[in-house]
């Protein structure tokens, strides 16, 4: 079944009841060298940092996974019910270690 936006298309199975199942998408570009834009959202756009602390929490845990792992940041900025970061890998398989 095609998605409305041109060029994706989402393939669907169907389970013996007539339920459609989502397959899984491919895995996505982590080549050591790229330049990525990441980001994620609260779930229905609700807030994911309540309070200071919250940042201050989050970016701990971001610079000890960037000391840890093998990925360049150049920009990231904190918004309440999102981040954005741009970032480069150095090894392949690298850019979602860092918030782990």
């Amino acid at each position: 079944m095609p998605c409305k936006k041109k060029g994706v298309r989402t393939l669907f199975a169907v389970r013996r009841l007539g339920y459609p199942i989502r397959m899984p998408r491919t895995k996505r570009a982590d080549a050591a060298g790229g330049i990525y834009h990441a980001l994620n959202r609260g779930n229905q756009r609700q807030p994911i940092f309540h309070k200071p602390e919250d940042d201050e929490a989050f970016l701990r845990v971001l610079h000890d996974g960037l000391q840890k792992y093998c990925v360049g940041l150049f920009y990231f900025t904190l918004m309440p019910n999102h981040w954005h970061f741009v970032l480069r890998p150095t090894r392949d398989g690298q850019m979602g270690q860092p918030l782990r």
